[in-house]
């Protein structure tokens, strides 16, 4: 295991850019406490650079829900009903349920996030509203264009599996607008259907520069420093539950006494982003991306490699108290 950040640096040096790694300690603004948390830069390593970030997506659906939560347009023990026509494939079990059945929005956020649900994704994008989850974005995300139109999983399916990638071609010529008549119920991609089949050969990477969700791990700190921010609202434990019913991989429990994570992967992408609470009450934000459009990512690896992290910032001294006081500093 690497003995310090230098030691990490030097053992990541041969992933180039395909490998993104941000780990920030969550400053909290002195002069308002309920605004997002600042990120302090830790250890960084090609942190800005836009990725494909796989389902951790589905954060900026769940922020764009629980701030439609907080203006009393929805309430969490509301009750949304399956529609077939917002049914995907795996992974989740919401494709399993018939249609009519009603659950809680909390249930299909819960789902959304701990066991990265694709159905459950679905329902509550088109609930929130394609424009809203775009519109939630933008103080969160240094390029939030890359994302617009804002894809379900289901139109990445229809995308990346349509039997016929004329359309998946013109796609990714078209401009916005276009695009966006495309996703449409009646449009090209918007009326097929999802391929159970195609899926099981989907073993290498496809159009992962082109057809994804993009994001820095800057700004998936961002968004997790955001998620922060809201769940200290009143009404917010649903979110809280959330993000917290999968910490991704084991944890000490000792050190780390919060764990909230959101992953995402395809044969190509994988995605570990964590908000963090240590045991002497500092929050961190870490999240780690790798990238390869011409082979799988060796999960095992990049499992090992967020270990890394997460070890070296256990050891990491509180910053809280350092930071520069009047008259310090330029």
């Amino acid at each position: 295991m690497p003995g310090d950040w230098e030691q990490l640096e030097e053992s990541l040096s041969p992933y180039g850019s395909g490998l993104s790694v941000g780990v920030y300690q969550l400053i909290e603004d002195d002069k308002d406490p309920a605004a997002r948390d600042r990120l302090l830069p830790i250890y960084t390593r090609n942190e800005t650079l836009p990725l494909a970030i796989g389902s951790t997506f589905k954060l900026y659906v769940l922020g764009a829900l629980a701030e439609a939560v907080g203006r009393g347009e929805l309430a969490w023990d509301q009750n949304l009903a399956i529609e077939d026509a917002r049914k995907s494939l795996p992974s989740g079990t919401m494709q399993n349920e018939p249609a009519g059945k009603e659950f809680p929005l909390s249930e299909y956020a819960a789902l959304m996030i701990s066991i990265s649900d694709n159905t459950a994704t679905d329902h509550l994008l088109h609930l929130v509203g394609r424009e809203k989850v775009e519109a939630y974005m933008p103080p969160l995300h240094t390029t939030p264009g890359l994302n617009k139109p804002f894809l379900s999983t289901r139109d990445l399916f229809n995308l990346k599996l349509g039997p016929d990638q004329e359309i998946t071609r013109a796609y990714i010529a078209a401009a916005e607008p276009d695009r966006r008549a495309m996703l449409a119920p009646d449009g090209p991609v918007g009326s097929q259907t999802p391929n159970l089949g195609a899926a099981a050969t989907w073993i290498l990477p496809r159009y992962i520069r082109e057809l994804e969700w993009f994001a820095s791990v800057e700004d998936c700190s961002t968004v997790m420093a955001d998620l922060r921010r809201l769940e200290q609202r009143d009404g917010m434990a649903p979110l809280a539950a959330a993000l917290r019913r999968n910490p991704g991989i084991p944890f000490d429990r000792e050190t780390w006494t919060s764990i909230a994570f959101k992953g995402g992967s395809e044969p190509g992408v994988i995605n570990l982003t964590w908000l963090l609470e240590r045991s002497d009450g500092a929050w961190y934000t870490i999240s780690l991306t790798m990238n390869d459009p011409a082979k799988g990512i060796d999960q095992e690896r990049t499992i090992e490699i967020a270990r890394n992290v997460i070890n070296l910032a256990a050891q990491e001294p509180d910053q809280r108290d350092a930071r520069p006081g009047p008259g310090d500093g330029n």
